[in-house]
């Protein structure tokens, strides 16, 4: 009768090893993650790199007029008034008050962390003005597409796409980390996706950017 102890002893240490080895699994893989988000860092910035000094040396690139004439020609009242709507979340004072709400309410939410993400998208975006000093690309010439207004900085890139792709997809990211409810996720999520992409369209049908300089400016964010 002792024989069938010592084999339940034995099934024990048997048990016991494997959930050692997945433990130690576990951890190689959360490694994974850092490893990986390091290299795709890397990448952006050779990326936002590459794409600077193309800009710095070319006005427009290869196929950023076509792009922009194709999109005007829907041009409309209604759709002017719209695009202006979705370009104004991500001027100055749009973007401030975005950040600056966000701010706060991960602030009183205790999340903390994530409120000085929040701030820090903030200074991501004067980063981005800083980098139209250096590349110093002009904007689109009313001889060639509609420009809705003039302003006098610098094209590339677009400070609008930088805000963009940092707010909203931290707003994205956060998110799918915190909202249980798989709709209200999947809403949040679309809308913010939807964001992103819609403010970078709407600076490229005012004639205020290029095609490019909304690419650049999302890698920047």
């Amino acid at each position: 009768w002792l024989q069938p102890i010592q084999l339940c002893g034995r099934c024990k240490l048997q048990q016991e090893k494997p959930s050692i080895t997945t433990q130690d699994a576990s951890h190689r893989a959360g490694k994974l993650p850092g490893r990986w988000s390091v290299v795709l860092l890397a990448i952006l910035v050779l990326a936002v790199a590459f794409t600077s000094i193309y800009a710095q040396r070319y006005v427009r690139f290869r196929g950023d007029l076509t792009f922009e004439l194709r999109l005007q020609a829907f041009r409309s009242v209604p759709l002017t008034q719209a695009m202006k709507a979705v370009s104004a979340l991500g001027d100055g004072a749009g973007a401030t008050a975005l950040s600056l709400a966000a701010a706060l309410l991960f602030w009183f939410k205790r999340r903390r962390k994530e409120s000085l993400l929040i701030i820090a998208v903030g200074l991501l975006s004067l980063a981005g003005q800083g980098l139209k000093l250096v590349v110093d690309r002009p904007r689109p010439s009313p001889d060639l597409v509609w420009v809705e207004a003039t302003e006098s900085s610098s094209s590339f890139p677009s400070g609008h796409a930088v805000f963009a792709m940092a707010f909203f997809g931290a707003l994205f990211y956060f998110a799918g980390v915190y909202v249980r409810n798989p709709i209200w996720k999947r809403a949040a999520q679309a809308v913010a996706a939807a964001l992103i992409v819609l403010i970078g369209i709407s600076r490229v049908y005012l004639g205020v950017h290029w095609p490019s300089d909304i690419v650049g400016g999302y890698l920047a964010g």
